[in-house]
């Protein structure tokens, strides 16, 4: 893989949970934008933004798993400000939505 994308995936990784731009992404490793995210394609088929947002939802799920944050403190401590397109995209990525997968961890 090329290690600047090796380097944004560690960068992703590191800052998922404030304010991440493409821009921010791509100067990390001195690149364009659009080379970022064409390399991000031919690597991983994937976006930088997709990816962020990958990591995001699941450490969103190991916290709604495995600690009693409510679910609106899970969202910001993942970095996202939106309640309405974090439901959206929790359900996308799982299945269900972060309430139903706090309820069910916690029957269990």
């Amino acid at each position: 893989m090329d290690p600047r994308v090796k380097h944004v995936v560690a960068f992703i990784s590191k800052n998922y949970h404030r304010k991440l731009t493409l821009k921010e992404m791509a100067d990390s490793v001195n690149l364009s934008t659009w080379w970022l995210c064409h390399l991000f394609r031919e690597h991983l088929d994937t976006s930088p933004d997709r990816l962020l947002t990958q990591v995001r939802m699941k450490k969103a799920r190991e916290l709604l798993e495995n600690s009693f944050l409510t679910v609106k403190e899970v969202r910001t401590e993942v970095g996202i400000r939106d309640a309405s397109s974090f439901t959206r995209g929790f359900k996308a990525e799982f299945g269900v939505t972060p309430a139903k997968c706090r309820e069910r961890t916690h029957k269990r």
